[in-house]
């Protein structure tokens, strides 16, 4: 097909018809998309063919790689003037950012239909709520519980008139927080308590503040009665313990319906909390609820709090119940000056070895489970600030220094907490704000852990040893052309959004065969598909402010600093990071690199030891 006879042919054939020369007209005999070399080609005639590259990405994002190897290999060449080559191609720019937006969204219909599928394979009873407190979908199991349909009112639930304003309290909770809560509910027409968990919607296909509601309405098994006993080593009297907490039972009410006393129970229950690896009720009902819905099926991928519970073949309770770090309960939020909040992550022992963790740009703050429970049986409390836009952190002003502003919020966290002989645990992009943070307080920094990470460039040209991906992004940023920037951010979010997070990793690491291994592990996946949500609450726009503004600390700063630094990197990570560390210690950099063998830019997921090890050895560095 000609590009005259398409949509973008259109597009083009303005372009063509205002940007020819005056008094001639280029020729639309040759269609635009065969290969010819720049002498074959005019400028003008190339850069058409960018025209049609930029709309065709816009529809169909797996076309990236061509826009990329035309950008580089033929437009990169001509050396046009900047300024005429922006003009020429923002319109068009801008044209298919609105294009991108358009595609990669859903409507509402078709978000309720994608919705009611995935909760119809749900056992509980479970229905998404507007924030008006309006019913927009639920499953078969809700509608015959609650004798609501589509379009009631959270006031309709069959719940007594405390329970319904506490139901209403999360709903509102859960939308500002994007946090999940755990509720405890009395059913207006039995008297029964019900427990209820309230979560953010967070499915790449949903594009509105929506929020599930998932309940303890589900039959008790003996197959899970099977299951507590094998996975746990639960006696039949904790068993039942765990059932009646599952629906709603208080630690009195457990007593009188055992006819035992409430200190019995209470015994009862921290032999449950020991067996089950869990540090309280809240857990507790978290680990049951997950139970009492996941033998049979579960929500794919609604939300990234409710537990995805899994037990391992041996029947023991080795760590490997899979629910990624941190969860809910380890998340919190601290006020900042200028009526901002940060949210923040906390998990492992209070009087552990402090990690400040700073997060990467897609997977968040996020831990496989098992590194997770590694980590803390080391003895390490992890501590992780959200930058602005990821999680429920507030953005900065818009003049603000995102490099100097978040280092202020760390210190502001610092403070607050009283922490001190600090390891930093950075990953990729969060390792641009180690510096800033280290110049405030360096008197509390112990030393520097860098995973897969983004170090700075002597020169410029030291960027070609990129991907070409990267290089792209680069380039965009090097222009100074915010439309093109935004366009080759949006095409990555585009595809996380449509297509979901594991064709957005793909994108990023697929010629890496030790990546693609890493989202092929279901575990290991699951982490990163939650990482992925973390970061994506805000769309594109977190990344986009992260990685638009370029650190003040550069090259000379890595150089000087005196803070123990140690970079920790897969010998198959398509980025130059290797080198470029390599480079710093040639330079006189005091870091230490160790080159992890049969990993890549996943090395994090990986290759959990290396990464403890680092940290471990940090800590106990000259102490």
């Amino acid at each position: 097909m000609r590009i005259e006879d398409s949509e973008i042919g259109v597009a083009v054939a303005d372009a063509q018809s205002r940007d020819a020369p005056s008094g001639e007209k280029l020729s639309s005999d040759v269609p635009i998309n065969v290969e010819l070399s720049n002498d074959e080609l005019s400028n003008d005639e190339i850069v058409l063919e960018a025209v049609e590259q930029i709309y065709s990405v816009a529809i169909n994002p797996d076309r990236y790689d061509e826009l990329v190897d035309l950008w580089l290999d033929r437009l990169e060449p001509l050396e046009l003037d900047i300024g005429k080559f922006e003009s020429l191609l923002s319109v068009h720019l801008s044209r298919a950012i609105d294009l991108v937006s358009q595609t990669g969204e859903l409507s509402s219909g078709d978000q309720a239909d994608l919705l009611a599928l995935e909760l119809n394979k749900d056992p509980a009873a479970s229905l998404v709520v507007t924030p008006n407190a309006h019913v927009y979908t639920l499953n078969a199991v809700a509608a015959r519980a609650y004798g609501v349909s589509v379009g009631a009112k959270v006031d309709d639930l069959p719940f007594d008139a405390t329970s319904l304003m506490v139901l209403k309290e999360g709903i509102a909770d859960a939308l500002e927080t994007s946090v999940e809560f755990i509720v405890r509910l009395v059913r207006s027409d039995t008297g029964r308590a019900v427990v209820i968990a309230v979560s953010p919607v967070m499915a790449p296909f949903v594009a509105e503040p929506l929020v599930l509601i998932r309940s303890s309405d589900v039959a008790w098994s003996d197959a899970l009665d099977k299951l507590l006993s094998q996975a746990f080593g639960c006696t039949a009297a904790e068993v039942e313990v765990v059932r009646l907490i599952t629906e709603g039972a208080n630690v009195d009410e457990i007593a009188a319906a055992r006819a035992s006393s409430e200190a019995t129970v209470r015994t009862q229950l921290r032999t449950i909390y020991e067996k089950t690896q869990t540090r309280g009720h809240a857990e507790l009902v978290r680990m049951a609820l997950g139970l009492a819905v996941s033998h049979k099926a579960g929500v794919d991928g609604l939300t990234d709090n409710v537990p995805q519970v899994r037990v391992a073949e041996t029947g023991q309770n080795d760590g490997s119940v899979s629910t990624p770090f941190p969860y809910p309960e380890h998340r919190h939020y601290l006020s900042l000056p200028r009526n901002r909040k940060m949210s923040y992550s906390d998990f492992g022992p209070q009087d552990g070895h402090v990690v400040l963790h700073l997060h990467d740009y897609f997977s968040g703050d996020v831990w496989p489970t098992a590194m997770a429970h590694e980590a803390m049986k080391r003895g390490m409390r992890i501590i992780a600030p959200a930058r602005p836009l990821y999680g429920g952190t507030d953005p900065y002003a818009c003049n603000s220094a995102p490099f100097d502003q978040f280092a202020d919020d760390v210190v502001h966290l610092i403070d607050h907490l009283a922490l001190d002989k600090i390891v930093v645990l950075s990953r990729a992009l969060g390792t641009s704000f180690v510096p800033a943070i280290a110049e405030r307080v360096p008197e509390r920094i112990k030393g520097w852990v860098g995973v897969a990470p983004g170090l700075p460039v002597k020169e410029v040209a030291e960027e070609d040893i990129h991907s070409r991906p990267q290089k792209f992004i680069l380039k965009a940023c090097s222009y100074s052309n915010p439309i093109l920037f935004e366009f080759a951010i949006r095409i990555f979010d585009t595809v996380r959004r449509k297509f979901g997070p594991k064709a957005f990793m793909k994108m990023i690491v697929k010629n890496v065969p030790e990546d693609m291994a890493v989202l092929n592990d279901a575990t290991l996946f699951e982490a990163i598909e939650r990482g992925i949500r973390f970061s994506g609450a805000h769309g594109y726009r977190a990344v986009h402010r992260d990685l638009k503004h370029k650190s003040p600390h550069g090259w000379q700063w890595s150089i000087d600093n005196k803070i123990p630094s140690h970079a920790v990197i897969g010998s198959k990570d398509p980025a130059p990071r290797i080198a470029q560390a390599a480079g710093l210690i040639a330079a006189g950099a005091g870091m230490k690199l160790t080159i992890v063998e049969d990993a890549g830019f996943l090395v994090f997921f990986s290759h959990p030891e290396e990464i403890l090890d680092a940290v471990e050895a940090m800590h106990f560095r000259n102490s």
